[in-house]
């Protein structure tokens, strides 16, 4: 998959099965996908501060069954962190991918890609924030609503 942002505020989004070109959104389309990542942002945060912390508790466990020479309880330790912060990026992931079904929904013509139809790219947790900031810092396009240069 690949994602151009274009210089008249478009987001080109190649899919498998061809191109989707994102429009630029009105500003009310950019608040309701820049608030649905503000709210996406912040499930996600609130779900990994537990996570976190329970990863600091099992490697500290895990070091210290080392430390006393249970290497099995060590690697079951082990096992289960991998799995805890396995279980989390898939759900992030998900998340991630939710929005961009939505932002493709909301500013193409296409309503027919869900997110496990989406390349593996589309699960990168910083996309949501960098097409959001494009929108906002790409300078209008030329055209009659342009304010003109003043000098």
């Amino acid at each position: 998959m690949t994602i151009d942002f274009n210089d008249d505020g478009t987001i080109t989004i190649t899919l498998a099965d061809g191109d989707v070109k994102l429009a630029r959104p009105t500003f009310g389309q950019y608040r309701q996908l820049r608030n649905a990542w503000r709210a996406t942002a912040e499930a996600i945060a609130v779900k990994a501060a537990p996570l976190h912390r329970r990863g600091t508790d099992l490697r500290d466990r895990m070091e210290a069954a080392r430390d006393g020479g249970d290497d099995d309880a060590a690697d079951r330790l082990a096992a289960e962190d991998r799995q805890a912060g396995g279980e989390f990026t898939d759900w992030q992931e998900g998340q991630v991918a939710a929005w961009l079904v939505e932002a493709i929904t909301l500013l193409s013509d296409r309503d027919d890609v869900d997110a496990d139809g989406l390349p593996a790219a589309a699960a990168n947790v910083t996309l949501p924030g960098d097409m959001v900031t494009w929108w906002k810092s790409v300078p209008l396009a030329p055209g009659r609503n342009r304010p003109a240069a003043t000098g």
